[in-house]
């Protein structure tokens, strides 16, 4: 994620960085988004209480 948004590198890029493929960058990235959002949306409930 670090790579992403502070690097502004793509998935490509950073698949070629670290030498694995695309997909699992992407799939990497998109496992961490899902989980950021729920952690924030707990957080959002949790808030509310």
């Amino acid at each position: 994620m670090t790579l992403y948004y502070f690097g502004e590198m793509t998935c490509e890029e950073i698949s070629k960085f670290l030498v694995v493929s695309a997909n699992t960058i992407f799939y990497k990235m998109c496992s961490s988004f899902i989980e950021t959002l729920s952690d924030f949306v707990a957080f959002k409930v949790l808030v509310q209480l």
